[in-house]
């Protein structure tokens, strides 16, 4: 019978900023989509509204009274939707659409203006150069006025201000087809871009709600790590000490050295961690807990120096050495007396290493572990699992036991948990 374990650990992403809801209007952060949306929006704004007030110019000039005293500030007043675009991205974040807005206002007082400033009948095949400027403010007012019924409210009054402005100086069968080329281009627009704004709020959601489940998981797997460890921190180091002396059975030398061991673990404890480097040769891991090891130097052959070289993450390294001591401790005590048993460990082509701990001794059914039985299940098994390594345990009653601990650097970088599975 075997049973293995695999875990991987993935790397967080970072979490970022996300939209919120404001009195209805939705807001959004800096790194969201939503805002990258409304900045590429008013960019465009701003590059195609000065071309379209260039190509309004002809119009513009061919339109005047003779004698008009105010073409500056019809010109002044039709530049604003341009200039309120790069002045709304300076801004960070979501630009400023109060000038998108302002700039709508200031069409109306151009619309208003034009009323005496431009001559009747026009000439004859020329188009109002209103006509461009108004897909300008159109879109100035689908992406400054966020609520779609006002701004479609907002187009249908610049619809009518610019009807009114032409009205009896153009054919009505073409002022007709203007009013309802203007509307549609008014309604694509407030619409198109309200629907840019619901996907990129969706998708926004979307990675608010992972970064949230990606937190909640970690939060979970960080407290069964820090579970795992006092677990396995109790039976290792003080249960094993205190079991030992209870039984009468072990040899005294071998009580003292466990109690004293159970002793230095639990005053390290209060000290905080030692400075230690990333990385490690296993062989100064081996030498780190030489005063577990030197009790059952008589009753295991060690065959180590193989994987000496290996260089480990330090955590990986202790985990590794932990589990084949807590296997050790494990054969020593249920292998039975007579029970010949080693310990190897050797290098993996692709930088990790493996460890197994084998004896002839009288063996058990894998599948009667008990959950309480933290010297499988914590101590070795979960263990092993929390740093992205691998744990078999074979064994069946008369047969004896084979432990095998194994970690390769490629497991560092996954993570999922797969439950265990037993092998006959």
């Amino acid at each position: 019978m075997t049973i293995g374990v695999v875990s991987r650990v993935r790397p967080p992403w970072p979490r970022r900023r996300t939209a919120v809801r404001d009195s209805g209007v939705r807001s959004a952060g800096t790194g969201s989509l939503r805002t990258g949306v409304e900045r590429g929006l008013v960019t465009t704004l701003a590059v195609v509204g000065p071309l379209l007030v260039l190509q309004s110019l002809p119009g513009f000039a061919s339109e005047r009274l003779p004698g008009s005293s105010l073409p500056i500030v019809s010109l002044l007043l039709a530049a604003l939707p341009c200039i309120a675009a790069p002045i709304a991205l300076l801004r960070r974040g979501t630009p400023a659409h109060s000038w998108l807005r302002f700039s709508a206002l200031g069409y109306l007082g151009l619309v208003a203006l034009e009323r005496f400033e431009i001559r009747s009948p026009l000439p004859d095949a020329s188009t109002p150069w209103l006509l461009g400027l108004s897909c300008i403010v159109f879109s100035c007012i689908a992406i400054g006025v966020q609520h779609a019924g006002r701004a479609v409210a907002g187009c249908a009054f610049i619809i009518v201000g610019v009807l009114t402005a032409y009205a009896g100086r153009v054919m009505t069968s073409h002022l007709v087809i203007d009013v309802l080329g203007l509307t549609a281009v008014a309604i694509g627009l407030v619409f198109g871009v309200r629907a840019l704004r619901q996907r990129a709020d969706a998708a926004d959601d979307a990675q608010t709600a992972a970064n949230e489940r990606f937190d909640t998981a970690r939060r979970a797997a960080a407290l069964e790590e820090e579970r795992t460890r006092t677990d396995a921190l109790l039976h290792d180091s003080v249960l094993n000490a205190l079991l030992g002396a209870a039984s009468g059975h072990e040899d005294e030398q071998r009580i003292a050295l466990s109690a004293e061991s159970a002793l230095r673990v639990l005053s390290a404890t209060g000290d905080g961690p030692a400075v230690r480097g990333v990385h490690e040769r296993f062989e100064h891991a081996i030498a780190a807990v030489e005063h577990e090891l030197a009790p059952m130097r008589e009753l295991v052959q060690l065959d180590l120096t193989a994987a000496h070289g290996v260089e480990l993450p330090t955590r990986v390294a202790d985990t590794l050495v932990a589990a084949m001591l807590q296997a050790l401790s494990n054969s020593i005590k249920h292998a039975g007396p007579m029970a010949a048993r080693i310990a190897r460990a050797v290098p993996t082509g692709d930088g990790g290493i493996r460890l197994t701990v084998r004896d002839n001794g009288q063996g058990f059914d894998v599948a009667d572990i008990a959950p309480e039985r933290l010297g499988v299940r914590v101590s070795i098994i979960d263990r092993v699992r929390l740093v992205g390594g691998s744990a078999e345990i074979r064994s069946a009653p008369g047969t004896g036991t084979t432990v095998v601990l194994e970690w390769t650097p490629a497991s560092e970088s996954h993570v999922t948990d797969l439950p265990v599975a037993a092998h006959a």
